[in-house]
């Protein structure tokens, strides 16, 4: 999967004038070949289940 990310957007002023802080998640539930490797990788199968 290769993919370019969205680097540029527009959107409207805060209403507090501070600089907006931008989270970028990947979720994948495909396999690389084995030549590739994910920088990071979290097994979601293997996280405990939490309610609440």
């Amino acid at each position: 999967m290769l993919m370019k990310p969205l680097t540029l957007h527009s959107s409207s002023r805060t209403t507090n004038n501070k600089k907006r802080r931008v989270i970028h998640i990947e979720l994948s539930n495909v396999e690389l070949p084995k030549e590739l490797k994910w920088a990071e990788r979290i097994n979601l199968t293997d996280l405990p289940l939490t309610c609440g």
